[in-house]
């Protein structure tokens, strides 16, 4: 794998987690680069409760979990925001899903341990109508 800027250039990535190995200076930068493409990556909204799966392995912090969560709902390179205010908006439509929606979260243990806030994003998520479901390495 090259580096951020060149899997950018060469279209919107095909393969997801390919940010999993930046750290949260670059997430920052995939984030800025999944939203400029988010018209090119977003399909229609999938309507009012669907159910969306992270990853979870590698989240580790807050720009982590923004990535993850763009590529569940949005397929590879997908965008579904970068903040709170930024989530809440794209909950609201034409940012691939529309709320209320469930978000199911393996590595619960792992990522609560590991990520900063992690109660905040629960709180972010439920303000938005996502309901998460959190399970744990073993899908329990």
């Amino acid at each position: 794998m090259g580096n951020q800027q060149d899997v950018w250039q060469q279209g919107i990535p095909q393969q997801r987690g390919l940010w999993t190995p930046y750290d949260s200076t670059q997430r920052r930068r995939w984030l800025a680069a999944a939203l400029q493409h988010q018209h090119l990556t977003t399909g229609p909204d999938r309507p009012p409760g669907a159910t969306f799966r992270l990853d979870g392995a590698h989240i580790t912090d807050i720009e982590g979990f923004y990535c993850d969560l763009g590529e569940a709902v949005n397929g590879p390179g997908g965008y579904f925001g970068h903040n709170g205010d930024a989530l809440n908006d794209c909950t609201l439509g034409g940012f691939g899903a529309l709320a209320p929606f469930e978000l199911v979260w393996p590595h619960a243990g792992v990522v609560r341990a590991a990520l900063p806030g992690f109660e905040a994003v629960l709180r972010w998520l439920a303000e938005s109508q996502v309901q998460v479901r959190l399970e744990d390495q073993d899908g329990q």
